[in-house]
């Protein structure tokens, strides 16, 4: 009996051996073994992540650092107002643009250019970057100046910078009686 219960103990130790090492060998393997990613990206603990900052499932897209509104040009002026009346009284309107976030904070104003022909386009510098929140959704009012008071031509919205759509040089936004053309430039 002493043979066969020391037979049993080694037995029983084999088998945890056998078990602690397969044990082992588990934690061993590697996360991303049987994990395909895609083009430029490259598994991470398991998990694919896009090489240059881009959105996993899109990754050959890298995501810009800034985008820069360079000019913004009005292609549309209506002649007048909703009421049927001409935006200034005293000749052509004085035209003004900014931009705002959605929630109306202002975080650039043109000026004003007087006495604009609205048979033409009318060109503002800009050169405003966007460095935060480059997909969120911005808003360019279009406005007239009388003198005392900015009136309201339009509101056009606007988002820098979308996943999947590349980088255009222009964005084009419209409302119902207004269109501006957005001059973009990206940095990466």
């Amino acid at each position: 009996m002493n043979i066969l219960s020391l037979l049993m103990k080694f037995v029983i130790i084999i088998i945890l051996l056998i078990t602690v090492s397969c044990d082992n060998k588990e934690e061993d393997l590697d996360p991303c073994e049987n994990v395909t990613c895609g083009q430029n990206e490259v598994c991470n603990n398991g998990v694919c992540d896009c090489l240059y900052g881009g959105t996993v499932g899109n990754c050959d897209e890298q995501i810009p650092t800034g985008v820069t509104v360079k000019k913004i040009i009005i292609n549309n002026v209506p002649p007048e107002n909703s009421s049927g009346d001409p935006w200034d009284d005293t000749g052509n309107p004085d035209l003004a643009v900014a931009i705002y976030t959605s929630m109306n904070n202002q975080l650039w104003f043109s000026g004003v250019i007087d006495e604009v022909d609205i048979s033409e386009d009318h060109e503002f510098a800009c050169d405003y970057n966007f460095t935060n929140n480059l997909s969120a959704t911005y808003r360019i009012p279009l406005t007239e100046w009388d003198g005392n008071n900015y009136d309201l031509i339009g509101i056009m919205d606007f988002i820098p910078y979308q996943v999947g759509l590349g980088y255009p040089d222009t964005i084009v936004t419209t409302n119902i009686s207004i269109q501006a053309t957005l001059l973009m430039e990206y940095s990466f």
